[in-house]
């Protein structure tokens, strides 16, 4: 199958690539800046929130399927620069579906949104379902709520084979130490390597997240477009919950050494949901997806990743 991949230079589509290639699909990628340094796909290069140029990919590429991952990612990211996440997550989605529509509409597409829509939901209501009123805590999942609408009316008003996921958190080898198990990952490393002291700064660690690999993570994707799915949502997910605090301590206790824990004021979040632990029973009946990868091994690799990456060079 041709598969074309928004976003593919970021975390989750090194990833995706990966696995679709292993599924033998065809493959073109799609960045922003800077081409990746690997030559096992097609890349193009393009702006989502320029319409022309996306028209041009698109008929360019001729795809048969579409996993839509380029966007703003990260929460503060999208507080900090609120034009630039709106743009590209909504404008970007609209303009990559209209050129669909144009160029492309038999293809399938999976937007990928977010389980941050559902913002702060009543521990009695756990796990969230897809039935679960939205409510988004921050702008970000506000720019994904709105992608999601846009989503809604291509499919409905444009007939575009159109399907939505709503992914919880992710963690795995390669991911910006922007995001928390990555930062800790990075100040274990380098605490290991006797590159940083051995004091890591953390917000706040009584939070709980739903984790999932990325690996497996990219192989839902991967069974999602190749199936014959209604718009959704689909709920994406381990439903387990685990604090940040048990991320923490299996980080030191792979890295095997004492590490003193400091909260940074910075660090923490005023909007910080509370709990977040969904329920994925729909995707998992519909596309027979099951997470394989164990949390521990998850923040294994992304240790072992951050270890290599903080090491001494060859030579």
């Amino acid at each position: 199958m041709r598969i074309l991949v928004t976003g593919a230079e970021g975390f989750v589509g090194g990833h995706l690539i990966t696995e679709l290639n292993k599924q033998g699909h065809c493959v073109t990628g799609t960045f922003l800046l800077e081409r990746p340094n690997r030559n096992d796909i097609t890349w193009v290069q393009c702006d989502f929130t320029r319409q022309q140029e996306t028209a041009a990919v698109v008929a360019r590429a001729a795809p048969e399927a579409v996993i839509h991952l380029a966007a703003v990612s990260h929460v503060l990211d999208a507080e900090k620069e609120i034009e630039v996440a709106f743009s590209a997550n909504v404008l970007g989605t609209a303009n990559l579906l209209a050129a669909l529509h144009g160029f492309a509409p038999s293809s399938k597409v999976i937007v990928v949104s977010s389980g941050e829509v559902y913002g702060q939901v009543p521990r009695d209501k756990l796990p969230i379902s897809e039935k679960q009123v939205v409510a988004p805590l921050n702008l970000y999942g506000v720019t994904k709520l709105c992608a999601e609408q846009v989503a809604r009316y291509y499919r409905r008003e444009k007939a575009l084979a159109v399907s939505i996921v709503r992914p919880f958190n992710q963690l795995g080898p390669g991911q910006a130490d922007s995001f928390v198990c990555s930062s800790f990952a990075r100040q274990v490393a380098q605490a290991v390597l006797n590159k940083a002291s051995r004091t890591i700064r953390v917000g706040n660690l009584s939070v709980r997240r739903d984790f999932t690999d990325v690996r497996d993570m990219c192989r839902a994707y991967a069974l999602a477009v190749g199936k014959e799915l209604d718009i959704g949502p689909y709920n994406i997910c381990s439903e387990e919950s685990i604090s940040i605090r048990e991320i923490l301590d299996i980080l030191i206790g792979v890295a095997g050494i004492d590490i003193e824990v400091a909260v940074d004021d910075a660090r923490v979040r005023s909007s910080d949901i509370n709990e977040l632990r969904g329920d994925c029973s729909l995707f998992k009946a519909t596309c027979g997806w099951l997470p394989r990868i164990p949390i521990e091994r998850s923040v294994g690799d992304t240790l072992h990743y951050w270890l290599e990456r903080e090491g001494p060079s060859p030579g």
